[in-house]
């Protein structure tokens, strides 16, 4: 992927966002997940837009969710969805823009930027 910068080859693939906001350290999103898993990212939405009084739902650790939590809440399960299982390989790969030199000028990209630089627009 870093080769595909430095030889400015598109890769003629479509690439998740939330690989992207990965390599640039950025947390994916409620949006992220819809593309990847819609029935859990509509459960979350709908979770999210209830008043948690009515309900009594705990996280993992046992914690009762409430209007104060439920957004962290989402956000874990988000992360943990898009990341969690394959963190190892998601960070090999984004060592190898270390290796590459590249990761001081990929913080100055957006998520949609370096998509773009590393997919083309297709």
């Amino acid at each position: 992927m870093g080769k595909s910068i430095i030889d400015r080859s598109p890769i003629p693939a479509r690439i998740a966002p939330s690989l992207f906001k990965f390599i640039l350290s950025v947390a994916p999103s409620l949006h992220d997940l819809e593309l990847f898993d819609d029935t859990l990212a509509l459960s979350l939405r709908s979770l999210l837009l209830r008043p948690m009084g009515q309900l009594e739902l705990f996280d993992d650790d046992g914690t009762r969710l409430s209007d104060a939590n439920k957004f962290d809440y989402v956000a874990q399960r988000v992360s943990e969805s898009l990341v969690g299982s394959r963190e190892g390989q998601l960070r090999a790969l984004k060592s190898g823009f270390d290796e590459c030199g590249l990761s001081e000028a990929l913080t100055h990209f957006s998520c949609t930027d370096l998509m773009l630089l590393m997919c083309g627009d297709e």
